[in-house]
């Protein structure tokens, strides 16, 4: 995720830029919490112990897939209300500027 400050002070957040799988996840996770299934947690702590859980038992690959979840989710938590642009990247698909602008990106 990036941000600047504008000329006006205020600061503009994104894109978030994430793989469609970590997306899925991660609003998995969001959903979860706010249906209270994550017995308080936010959904980024629990994403967190699963790639804790993971690493624990020698699933690196896992944990790195749970770490892009965690960071996607925190991210979104953070930016929820900014009107932050969200760019959903399938397998094999690369990021490049001015991707939060084609359609289909979605806006928090």
């Amino acid at each position: 995720m990036g941000w600047k400050i504008e000329e006006d002070g205020g600061a503009v957040y994104g894109p978030i830029v994430v793989q469609r799988a970590a997306y899925e996840a991660g609003m998995k996770l969001i959903e979860d919490e706010r249906a209270g299934r994550l017995g308080g947690d936010k959904c980024f702590w629990a994403a967190e112990m699963r790639a804790e859980g993971c690493k624990a038992e020698g699933d690196e690959e896992g944990a790195a897939f749970w770490r892009k979840v965690q960071a996607f989710a925190y991210e979104r938590d953070v930016c929820a209300d900014r009107g932050t642009k969200i760019v959903i990247l399938d397998e094999g698909q690369v990021y490049r500027e001015g991707d939060e602008d084609r359609p289909g990106a979605i806006i928090l």
